[in-house]
């Protein structure tokens, strides 16, 4: 037979939350990580290579830019803030209409540059404007 001496003990009925605030943390560092690496989409895709023929070169006037933002119509090298009167100016001289300006830039010149020169185009008034690419043979693939 047991004895009890004064009161019987009592349960402790505490929780512990330190393994819970453990696994919390482990997952909100998880999410954390993860969550750049699942909002950038890795696609592998195959830009689009220039299989035309190069137009022939009376009806052609050239506008390179270069990565530096330089800028050139035809052999003459132009300031920004004079491109568009410029070309308007060569763009008359052509008696053709349907002249082709074809805008060839360094592949380390930014994107808005490149639109700025086709915009200004536009606005000079080119009718047919397209972009200058490089030729690839089948052995460069």
């Amino acid at each position: 037979m047991k004895f009890f001496s004064g009161s019987e003990p009592t349960m402790v009925t505490r929780i512990n939350v330190v393994p819970i605030i453990d696994v919390s943390l482990v997952l909100v560092i998880t999410l954390l990580v993860s969550a750049p690496i699942l909002s950038a989409i890795d696609l592998g895709i195959d830009l689009p290579e220039a299989r035309a023929q190069a137009a022939p070169e009376e009806m052609t006037l050239v506008i390179t830019l270069g990565k530096g933002g330089e800028l050139a119509i035809g052999e003459d090298i132009v300031d920004r803030r004079d491109y568009v009167p410029r070309l308007k100016q060569r763009l008359a001289e052509f008696a053709e209409k349907d002249l082709l300006v074809v805008v060839c830039a360094d592949e380390a010149a930014s994107h808005a540059s490149v639109r700025d020169v086709l915009m200004g185009a536009r606005e000079a008034g080119a009718g047919r404007i397209g972009i200058g690419t490089q030729f690839k043979s089948e052995d460069e693939r």
